[in-house]
């Protein structure tokens, strides 16, 4: 992509680097405006798949843990997220036996975790414009976090 980008750029470079009012010159103005769409084409390709491997990444950094927590799809629009079996268990018996034993520490950092996770997507939603959906294991959707401005 960024080599595209390159090439395109220096081929509206060279071409305007020849001088007005010569034979070339005008032989080369219908390129011009071809040559620069085909510029703004490519850029406009980086940068998604810039924002693309971006938004991958810091998925990847919540997701693929030692015990995966989540998968994802990102589509032009969303992004899906599907929360791992493992992970809702996990949480769930944490919680259950917290509040059984009256750990309230471990019920504090429970909620810290969910609450950096939620915060997290929605931080992506708000930089990327897409809104997120996640789905638990059955792929029923449980919640939708949407673009703040």
């Amino acid at each position: 992509m960024l080599q595209a980008v390159n090439y395109w750029n220096m081929a509206t470079l060279h071409i305007n680097k020849v001088p007005q009012n010569t034979f070339k010159w005008n032989e080369i103005q219908p390129l011009t405006s071809t040559y620069k769409i085909s510029l703004a084409q490519a850029q406009n390709k980086f940068n998604k798949s810039r924002e693309l491997n971006k938004i991958s990444s810091e998925l990847d950094a919540m997701c693929k843990t030692k015990e995966p927590i989540c998968n994802y799809d990102i589509t032009e629009k969303i992004i899906r997220i599907r929360l791992e079996s493992n992970y809702l268990e996990q949480l769930w018996m944490i919680a259950l036996q917290a509040k059984a034993e009256g750990n309230l520490q471990t019920q504090v950092e429970l909620l810290k975790h969910l609450s950096t996770f939620e915060k997290r997507l929605q931080t992506i939603s708000n930089q990327t414009g897409k809104s997120i959906e996640v789905y638990n294991p059955q792929g029923k959707l449980m919640t939708v976090y949407h673009r703040r401005q």
